[in-house]
């Protein structure tokens, strides 16, 4: 039998690092760039760049009605919103114009979500992040360093 309190606080952050990874990857410019011109390089249907920001908001932040919202997801909801800060207010040189207008929308989205959630049943740890979301998603800022900013 294992205790529940031991278990290695490690992993969700390994977790947390993978899911960033591939975050980052997606928000390349490179990446972006041909993100954005696959509908206009085919007559089949293909991901846009919209599609792109539309799945990760599904994906990360399908938890925010929960009453606790789990502290793996946490991280990545709010590791999110700074990379869209970036995106929206700071892009990296070669950033589609199309991602940092969608980088706004999907921060207002969040605020306007993080914001509605908050109208619900939650942990105070919940609450407070919801809140911190809210803010966040609000008021964006690109950090002061470079090193959250995904490489090229």
């Amino acid at each position: 039998h294992r205790d529940l309190h031991s278990f290695p606080t490690r992993r969700s952050s390994d977790l947390n690092d993978a899911q960033l990874k591939a975050v980052d990857y997606l928000f390349k410019p490179l990446v972006l760039q041909r993100i954005d011109e696959n509908p206009a390089e085919t007559t089949r249907p293909t991901m846009s760049i919209a599609d792109l920001f539309n799945w990760l908001h599904v994906a990360i932040f399908n938890d925010l009605h929960y009453s606790t919202i789990p502290l793996v997801s946490r991280n990545l909801q709010s590791e999110y919103v700074e990379r869209l800060a970036v995106l929206a207010t700071a892009p990296v040189k070669g950033t589609p114009s199309d991602a940092q207008a969608l980088a706004q929308a999907e921060l207002s989205r969040i605020a306007r979500d993080a914001a509605t959630a908050l109208l619900g049943n939650h942990d105070s740890v919940t609450r407070a992040h919801l809140s911190a979301l809210v803010r966040a998603a609000k008021h964006p800022t690109a950090p002061k360093t470079t090193e959250a900013t995904p490489s090229s």
